[in-house]
């Protein structure tokens, strides 16, 4: 998955044999994602199926979920700032991720209405949690190469475990 609207050298993980697990623009190819989340103490599976109601019991449990969208469809039902969104299509599948923080839910019927994102691709504020309706969710997520990742237990990230992470790296 690529991040197209945001062009920067990133440091790259690596497997065990030395590999590369991502390109020097950032971009991850789904199968990898489980395998960088694993290196930091995270189980993860790759979820093909769609099923919005399988990602907002995943969150609604504390799973730690992202997912692959196409960027442009995401965007297009909000882009107040009037960016040109002719690059963010690409080829029409994912080409994006974002996480998937949390959702909404109808309280009569209990339907899903909405999912809150975190999503870092336009550098705007907004983004660490934007409120998207399920349509326009799934409109971007519904492409191919639009795949969830789901962790396998409940996460709790804790500063600790992350600067042992560093120091490992390093």
């Amino acid at each position: 998955l690529h991040y197209p609207l945001r062009r920067q050298r990133q440091m790259c993980i690596r497997d065990r044999y030395g590999n590369a697990l991502c390109s020097e623009s950032g971009g991850v190819l789904p199968e990898n994602i489980p395998v960088i989340w694993k290196q930091f103490g995270v189980d993860a599976y790759l979820d093909g199926s769609k099923n919005l109601e399988h990602i907002a019991e995943a969150v609604e449990s504390g799973k730690a979920v992202s997912v692959g969208v196409n960027a442009g469809k995401l965007y297009e039902s909000d882009n107040i700032e009037n960016i040109d969104l002719n690059d963010c299509y690409g080829d029409g599948g994912a080409n994006h991720a974002i996480g998937v923080m949390s959702c909404a839910r109808d309280a009569i019927t209990g339907n899903l209405t909405h999912f809150y994102i975190n999503d870092t691709g336009r550098d705007l504020a907004r983004d660490a949690c934007r409120k998207v309706k399920v349509v326009d969710f799934l409109q971007a997520f519904n492409v191919k190469r639009g795949v969830a990742i789901i962790s396998k237990k409940p996460i709790s990230v804790s500063y600790t475990h992350l600067r042992a992470h560093e120091t490992r790296s390093n």
